[in-house]
């Protein structure tokens, strides 16, 4: 089992919409996340997200490219506590993908990475953070931040063409 853990794509403001849907950019961050999953051949089986318009719309985009579950999830919600969906990770033998929200990812990954100190990772829009579990355990394998993935997609781009 793997997990993503990524924070929603760019909601409009409050001002704008009170239920802050995705922006453009943000629909173009999950977009371009999903083609970087398909380049580097990693497909989810489930995409859980928190309900919240923003995180569904996000979920919503790459679970329609890889044609996967989707599920909510009353325990990725901004202010929830963490212990419930690690211990759902833990568990879970699929491929999933997580959509939350900041501060709830900051302290995730400050779990994950046995520290309670958040901030080590400054996890932006649609960058995902890759998950592993041996046992008990669940590790960090990587953090992609945005900026990259658009590089590899050119560089892959540059590659086919």
């Amino acid at each position: 089992m793997e997990t993503i853990v990524v924070q929603h794509g760019e909601a409009v403001e409050e001002s704008v919409n009170p239920e802050r849907p995705l922006s453009k950019k943000g629909q173009e961050q999950f977009n371009r996340l999903a083609q970087f999953l398909k380049i580097i051949n990693w497909k989810p089986d489930i995409i859980i997200h928190s309900g919240i318009l923003r995180a569904y719309e996000s979920a919503a985009i790459v679970a329609e490219k890889f044609n996967c579950e989707l599920a909510f999830s009353k325990s990725v919600n901004p202010k929830d506590n963490p212990d419930d969906i690690l211990q759902y990770l833990l568990l879970e033998k699929r491929n999933v993908i997580v959509v939350t929200h900041k501060p709830f990812i900051d302290v995730l990954i400050a779990k994950v990475l046995s520290t309670s100190q958040t901030g080590l990772i400054t996890v932006t829009n649609a960058s995902p953070v890759f998950l592993y579990s041996e046992g008990d355990i669940l590790y960090c394998r990587a953090y992609i931040p945005e900026t990259m993935i658009d590089a590899i997609i050119r560089s892959f781009s540059n590659r086919q063409s």
